[in-house]
């Protein structure tokens, strides 16, 4: 019994430690690690994605445009690292190309049960990329095998004052317009 004891507190303080060490190494930017906890890989691993812009502080959330094309993610952005200190941007227009799935989330509602990208804990007005994504995975699982875009699909989050949008996509073109929004939306709708 003290011989299982003492192996339950060593993995205890094991993951303890994991933890701690992940956490700091992984909040403090100095690494790009794969981040794990007592060798398992943590899931919905949310890392900033480095963009230029941000969305305004001043705005609840984006707009979803859904055309024959493609869609689009669009929303008043800010230039600037700190939030604070930024200076307007125009319009974002952020096309999500490859896009399979959207979905979006208020602050404080209910993360599906086994897909918690904890986007309430992310910084507000950021983008994000989820590594080892739960969602991205149950929607992998669900494809063909023989899939083309199985492998390139990634998780996207921007988070905004009081809200998030999530999608997967094979990847994001970002563009930032000085016009107002029916100027914007009208090209993106036309024919090609």
């Amino acid at each position: 019994m003290a011989t299982q004891r003492r192996r339950a507190g060593t993995s205890r303080r094991r993951f303890l430690l994991d933890v701690g060490v992940g956490s700091v190494v992984a909040a403090s930017g100095l690494a790009d690690v794969d981040f794990t906890l007592a060798g398992k890989p943590t899931t919905n691993f949310a890392r900033p994605l480095g963009l230029s812009i941000k969305p305004d502080l001043r705005i609840a959330g984006g707009v979803l445009l859904v055309t024959p094309q493609a869609k689009y993610l669009v929303f008043k952005a800010l230039w600037g690292e700190d939030i604070l200190d930024s200076v307007e941007a125009g319009t974002a227009v952020i096309e999500l190309q490859g896009c399979w799935a959207t979905r979006f989330r208020y602050s404080g509602g209910e993360p599906e049960a086994d897909d918690a990208c904890l986007a309430d804990t992310l910084e507000i007005c950021n983008a994000y990329e989820v590594q080892n994504s739960s969602w991205l995975q149950r929607v992998q699982g669900a494809l063909p095998r023989n899939s083309r875009r199985l492998p390139s699909m990634r998780h996207f989050v921007f988070t905004f004052f009081s809200t998030s949008f999530e999608c997967l996509a094979e990847g994001l073109n970002v563009d930032v317009r000085f016009k107002p929004f029916a100027e914007i939306a009208a090209p993106l709708y036309a024919p090609t």
